[in-house]
């Protein structure tokens, strides 16, 4: 038995096609984007990035200029009080910021960052950022050198350091300062996300993993370990360092202090320290290196917790 083919064309009773127009299907369209966003708002709720510091006031003019630059780049906000020293206490400041976490960075002379490390270890990381122009008169007659530090209890370092890094770059907030008549330093090429490649014993892997992880989530940054055998190692630095790629030689080499001495000592690495305990290695930083000063930091870092 055959069967006749179903045509809806032609036999309208059981089937009858909707009819849209384009502005019909136009409209569908705009209802369901509409209702995606928000969907989407509900699961991502917009939360406001901020920062809030505090600051020697002769350093306002500059500080205020590099802020409103970052603020553009970047889309953080960023909020800055002043203080005189030491009338109003940066100090006491400190100690109370100790207790009510409501600072995420301080910029301040270098000699009170230190009285706040030596007296409350409140500090972790000193970031340096300019000189004082001679012009300015201080209690000592000095040039202080003005750093940015960080609370050792901050629940908010990524973004405190990236603001730091972003004053000390010198694309970026060394131009406010030299514009102020701030001598400046040699701070770190500007990166929002920078990137440090470094080489380990690899005897030291089981350490430098668990240490890696911790620096990368402080600071904001991304490290890629290479784990050498100690002889390899030093092949590479040497074939490298004679080359015209210096480029990719490495920030940082962790290796025995014994190996520094006898097999670095021609290569284009500063020494950073010797460790003290035989159970870790030291560190060298590459002159070539585009992030010094975040090299020295992670250096730091893991010295701390080598003792």
């Amino acid at each position: 038995m055959r069967y006749r083919a179903y045509d809806p064309n032609k036999d309208t009773r059981l089937f009858r096609p909707p009819k849209y127009t384009g502005i019909t299907l136009s409209l569908l369209s705009i209802f369901v984007l509409v209702s995606m966003l928000v969907v989407w708002e509900k699961m991502n709720p917009q939360t406001e990035t901020s920062l809030c510091g505090l600051a020697w006031e002769k350093s306002q003019l500059p500080l205020e200029s590099a802020r409103a630059a970052f603020m553009r780049e970047t889309g953080i906000s960023v909020k800055i009080e002043y203080s005189k020293l030491p009338n109003l206490g940066i100090h006491q400041s400190l100690a109370s910021n100790h207790l009510n976490h409501s600072y995420d960075f301080f910029v301040l002379p270098e000699a009170e960052a230190n009285r706040g490390i030596m007296e409350r270890n409140l500090f972790k990381e000193k970031i340096p950022l300019a000189y004082l122009p001679q012009a300015q008169e201080t209690e000592n007659n000095e040039d202080p050198l003005l750093v940015a530090a960080l609370p050792r209890n901050s629940t908010n370092s990524t973004l405190s350091l990236l603001f730091s890094r972003y004053l000390a770059a010198p694309t970026r907030g060394q131009f406010d300062f030299a514009s102020a008549g701030w001598i400046g330093v040699n701070g770190d090429q500007w990166k929002i996300s920078p990137q440090l490649t470094l080489f380990v014993q690899s005897k030291y892997r089981r350490l430098f993993t668990e240490w890696i992880l911790a620096f990368e989530k402080r600071e904001g940054v991304s490290i890629h370990a290479e784990y050498l055998e100690t002889e390899k190692m030093i092949k590479i630095l040497s074939l490298t360092s004679k080359s015209r790629a210096k480029e990719y030689l490495p920030d940082l080499v962790w290796i025995d202090a014994d190996s520094i001495e006898k097999d670095t000592s021609s290569l284009p690495f500063i020494q950073l320290g010797v460790s003290g305990n035989s159970t870790y290695p030291s560190a060298l930083v590459g002159r070539w290196s585009k992030s010094q000063q975040t090299c020295r930091r992670f250096h730091s870092f893991v010295h701390e917790l080598m003792q």
